[in-house]
């Protein structure tokens, strides 16, 4: 049906999902025609030589020198306040922080140029209030007794505080195995 279709399901622009639209981009400018003057780098060379400097700044960086992946300065200004770690420090909340690594800064979203501006400045927004304003304000009046747990972390805690041993519910299941 596709094929019977594709005048109106393919063809049109208004038909192209959004997040294919950097690789259909990419894909028409390395297989269009040009005519080069003398000296002039062609499409192809262009993204060879892009591609190969992205390369350079991903891996150079993110293998020799990952700090650079998030730089918690707030942390700097008094390194002995737990408030200054829980909210400022690069494995908190994050308030402040600055990255050089791209998968940080898009962490968000897929790719920023997929995504409208208006929609960027909308997720941005929600997610300043939820976790810069609310979290913090309800952490810090310790709503729900929060201040028993830390204040991000991706471990299991019990209702008192202490760390749920996860290998108490976890049982080894032989499936018919001899």
């Amino acid at each position: 049906m596709a094929g019977v279709l594709r005048r109106y399901l393919v063809y049109p622009s208004a038909m192209i999902w959004p997040a294919t639209l950097v690789q259909v981009a990419l894909f028409n400018t390395l297989h269009k025609d040009e005519d080069l003057a003398p000296g002039q780098w062609s499409r192809y060379k262009f993204f060879l030589i892009a591609a190969f400097a992205m390369f350079c700044y991903h891996w150079l960086p993110g293998f020799l020198f990952p700090v650079l992946s998030s730089i918690a300065w707030v942390c700097w200004l008094k390194p002995d306040s737990v408030l200054m770690s829980q909210t400022g420090g690069a494995r908190s909340l994050g308030v402040g922080a600055i990255s050089l690594d791209w998968n940080n800064i898009v962490a968000y979203l897929t790719s920023p140029l997929i995504v409208p501006w208006w929609a960027q400045v909308n997720i941005f927004i929600g997610f300043f209030v939820i976790a810069w304003v609310m979290v913090p304000i309800a952490y810090y009046t310790n709503l729900w007794d929060a201040k028993k747990f830390p204040i991000l972390t991706a471990l299991l805690f019990k209702v008192d505080g202490t760390l749920y041993n996860t290998s108490e519910i976890i049982v080894k299941q032989h499936y018919g195995r001899g």
